[in-house]
């Protein structure tokens, strides 16, 4: 039997596949990768022993070779 409110449900779920069809129909064109990204740690210290009077860099900042990273108070040398 075709009643009214069988033939609405009907044409409601005819239509969400539709939808759902037409939606993964996207652009081909974008190139997407998987993957993951290591990060190199380095603890850096100070071979001598003092205070630390000024800290140069942040956390998460990427530095160079020979950049000054921190300076030790100059009295505790004494």
């Amino acid at each position: 039997m075709n009643t009214p409110g069988g033939q609405v449900i009907r044409s409601v779920a005819i239509l969400l596949v539709i939808a759902v069809f037409l939606s993964s129909c996207g652009d081909p064109s974008t190139d997407r990768f998987q993957g993951y990204v290591e990060g190199e740690f380095v603890y850096v210290a100070s071979p001598l022993a003092g205070q630390l009077d000024t800290l140069s860099v942040q956390r998460g900042q990427e530095v160079t070779s020979g950049q000054p990273l921190f300076s030790l108070d100059a009295t505790a040398e004494k």
